[in-house]
C-alpha cells in the first residue's frame, strides 16, 4: 500500500486507533471487516483464520485494487455504529465472539455490496439471525459427516460398470469366446441379478468378478475424508452465503452477480468433494462461479456418460433458474480421475460447454481416451511437478492422452506445471497412497492451491493459464 493510500485509509472516521484496544497508530487491518488494528491484537485475528477474516499489514503487505475499496468503503466508526445499532457491541467473548457474530457477518455482506456498489442487503434482524444460527448448525453438521460405505454397498454398482465397459472395450463377439464361464457363475450366485447383467453385457469371466471384489474393498479402504479446515471454511461460506451444499454439489459463489463463467468441477477418485472447498472457494473469489460435483457414497464416476451428462444439465439448470447468477458460459474440470470424467462429458456435450479444465490428469488406466481433437473448445491441464501418480504413466499413454485433446484452429491445449506441487495438493487431503504413494509436495498447500486457483480463473476469463 502506497503513502497516499495509507494517508486517506487513516483519515476515515476512527481508523487513529486500534478498533479492540484503542491503541494509537494501527498498523493491521481486515480486509473482511474494513477495520483497522494494532500488531498486538493482530494476533487474535489472524487466529481466526481466513475462513473467517482475513488480515493484511497496511505497510508491509501488497493491496489489490478490490481490497483497498473495501478499506476505502469501510473503517472503524462504521464498523462500529452497526454493531451499536445491532446491539452486539457488547461481545463478552472477546475478538473471537465480536467477529464471528451474526451481526459481524451481516456487516461483512453490507460492506461487500457497498464496495461492489451494488443493494445493501436487508437490514439486520436479530431474530433471523438467531434462525440462521440454527441452520447454520444443520449446515456444519451436514458438511461434517463423512458417510460410510461397505464393500457390500459397493460391489452392485462397481460390477454394473466393469461390465458396461468391458462390454464397450472387447463389444458383443467376446460372449461367444466366454459363453462358457457363465454356468459356474451363475450356479456361484443363483437367483441373483447377476444373471441379468451377465445376459445384457455379454457373459465375462469369472475372474472379472474377483477383480471387482478387490475393487469394491479398495474402494471402502482408501477413502479420502477431508481436513477439518476444509469443512471450516465451507461451513463459514454457507453462513456467509458464499456457499451452498445441495444434494449433488456443493455450489461456490463469487461476491458480486455480473457472473458470466461457471465451472463444474468433479472430484478426483476415493474423494470426498468437500476437499475442494479452499480452492474452489479461490476460485469464487476471483469471480468464477464453481460447483463441485458430489460422487457420494462410491466417490467414483459409475454413471454412463448419458447419465453423467442428464446430471450436468440439470445442476447448470437448477444453478441459473434459483440463483442471482445469470452464467453465460460454461466449463467442465475434474481433478485426477475427475479431469477424465470432465473430459468424456466435454466430448458428449460440445458445443455445450466452451472449456475443459483438468487438474494432474493424464489418460491412466486401460479405458479409450475420449477424442476432442477438432474439436471448438480450449483446455487447460495443469499437473505438479511432484506428482508421482503422473510420472508412473507410460510415455505412449501419456502421448495417447494428448493426442487427443484439443488442437486445431477452433480449438488449442494449454500446459502448465506448478513446480513443487503434487497429486494430493489439489484439494485439502492426504497423503495419496492409492493406487500408488504420492510425490512429496516441496511448497505450501496453500500456494500450490493459490497457484492452480489463479491460473485456472485466467485460463477461462481468457487471460492464459500455462503454456500452450
Amino acid at each position: 500500500m502506497d503513502l497516499r493510500e495509507r494517508k486517506t485509509i487513516r483519515s476515515l472516521p476512527g481508523n487513529d486507533r486500534c478498533i479492540d484496544c484503542g491503541a494509537s497508530d494501527p498498523q493491521w487491518a481486515s480486509v473482511t471487516f474494513g477495520t483497522v488494528f494494532c500488531l498486538e491484537c493482530s494476533g487474535p485475528h489472524r487466529g481466526l483464520g481466513v475462513h473467517v477474516e482475513f488480515v493484511r499489514s497496511i505497510n508491509m503487505d501488497s493491496w489489490t485494487d478490490d481490497q483497498l475499496r473495501r478499506l476505502r468503503t469501510g473503517g472503524n466508526a462504521k464498523f462500529e455504529a452497526f454493531l451499536r445499532k445491532a446491539g452486539a457491541d457488547d461481545a463478552g467473548g472477546g475478538i473471537r465472539a465480536k467477529y464471528t457474530s451474526p451481526a459481524a457477518r451481516h456487516y461483512e455482506r453490507v460492506l461487500e455490496a457497498a464496495a461492489a456498489g451494488e443493494q445493501p442487503p436487508p437490514d439486520f434482524d436479530a431474530t433471523s439471525a438467531e434462525s440462521e444460527l440454527r441452520n447454520d448448525g444443520r449446515a456444519a453438521d451436514l458438511v461434517r459427516s463423512d458417510p460410510g460405505l461397505t464393500w457390500t454397498q459397493a460391489y452392485p454398482p462397481i460390477l454394473k460398470y466393469s461390465l458396461s465397459k468391458i462390454r464397450s472395450v472387447l463389444g458383443p463377439t467376446h460372449a461367444l469366446v466366454l459363453g462358457a464361464a457363465a454356468p459356474g457363475i451363475m450356479f456361484v450366485f443363483p437367483g441373483s441379478a447377476l444373471h441379468i447383467l451377465l445376459a445384457t453385457a455379454g457373459l465375462v469371466p469369472a475372474g472379472i468378478l474377483s477383480i471387482v471384489l478387490f475393487m469394491s474393498v479398495s474402494i471402502v479402504r482408501h477413502r479420502q475424508p477431508p481436513f477439518k479446515s476444509a469443512q471450516n471454511l465451507l461451513v463459514e461460506r454457507i453462513k456467509r452465503g458464499r456457499a451452498m451444499r445441495r444434494h449433488g454439489y456443493d455450489l461456490f459463489l463469487p461476491p458480486g452477480s455480473d457472473v458470466k463463467m461457471g465451472l463444474l468441477f468433479y472430484p478426483g477418485a476415493l474423494v470426498s468433494h468437500t476437499v475442494y472447498a479452499p480452492v474452489a472457494a479461490r476460485m469464487s473469489d476471483l469471480g468464477v462461479l464453481v460447483c463441485v460435483m458430489s460422487l457420494e457414497p462410491l466417490r467414483i464416476a459409475v454413471d454412463s456418460v448419458e447419465e453423467l451428462k442428464k446430471n450436468t444439465l440439470r445442476t447448470m439448470y437448477e444453478v441459473m433458474s434459483t440463483g442471482d447468477h445469470d452464467v453465460s458460459e460454461w466449463a467442465v474440470g475434474g481433478h485426477s480421475s475427475g479431469g477424465m470424467t470432465a473430459m468424456e462429458l466435454a466430448a458428449a456435450m460440445k458445443p455445450g460447454v466452451s472449456k475443459l479444465v483438468m487438474w494432474g490428469s493424464a489418460g491412466a488406466g486401460f479405458l479409450p481416451i475420449p477424442s476432442l481433437k477438432g474439436a471448438t473448445m480450449d483446455a487447460l491441464v495443469l499437473i505438479g511437478s511432484k506428482d508421482a501418480l503422473i510420472s508412473r504413466i507410460p510415455e505412449w499413454k501419456k502421448k495417447q492422452f494428448r493426442s487427443q485433446l484439443p488442437d486445431g484452429p477452433r480449438g488449442s491445449t494449454t500446459f502448465g506445471t506448478i513446480d513443487g506441487g503434487n497429486h494430493a495438493g489439489f484439494g485439502h487431503y492426504g497423503p495419496q497412497t492409492f493406487p500408488a504413494c504420492d510425490g512429496v509436495r516441496t511448497i505450501a498447500l496453500e500456494d500450490q492451491q493459490r497457484i492452480a486457483a489463479e491460473r485456472t480463473v485466467q485460463f477461462l476469463t481468457g487471460d492464459g493459464g500455462g503454456q500452450k
